[in-house]
């Protein structure tokens, strides 16, 4: 995986290899090389449950990249939960700040999920190492999604509140 990979990314990447394998296996097996097939089924199934939203809660105080991991894990759904303004809403279009972006803010080491920033392009929150800066929020149980910073301003958030975890 690259490191700013989101699932719909690696799909698009994957997908002309996928199409490109499956020909060349149906080519086989109507050529009757079956012996890559034989072991198949010897494949145990995954015991993994399936994502639930009490998996996708954002703990500020983790190290950005962590933080970045799961925003990026959880898009385009079912979005990283937090709660805004005693609000809980699901964070979409994250990006960790750095220097190089001429909209991040510099970090400040504060306590984590701290809002230390915002302007058109989102919201800027602490974690436990960097900025994390958030885009998009949709608001549960079924708001539409929004700019982060509109619905923080409407919302009456300002640099300084804190984002909580559940």
């Amino acid at each position: 995986l690259k490191a700013t990979e989101t699932p719909c990314s690696l799909l698009a990447r994957l997908e002309p290899l996928a199409v490109e394998c499956l020909g060349v296996s149906l080519d086989r097996l109507v050529m009757g090389e079956e012996e890559s097939w034989k072991s198949f089924g010897k494949v145990e199934p995954s015991t993994e449950g399936r994502l639930r939203a009490e998996h996708t809660w954002i703990d500020w105080s983790h190290p950005g990249n962590v933080i970045d991991c799961l925003l990026r894990g959880c898009e385009p759904w079912p979005g990283a939960l937090t709660t805004i303004a005693d609000i809980e809403v699901r964070s979409y279009g994250r990006a960790v700040s750095n220097e190089s972006d001429p909209d991040s803010v510099e970090f400040i080491a504060t306590r984590p999920g701290t809002v230390v920033g915002m302007n058109s392009t989102g919201i800027t929150v602490t974690t436990a190492t960097r900025n994390i800066l958030i885009t998009h929020v949709q608001p549960l149980p079924d708001g539409r999604k929004v700019p982060a910073e509109d619905f923080a301003l409407q919302a009456g958030v300002s640099v300084g509140a804190t984002l909580w975890s559940s």
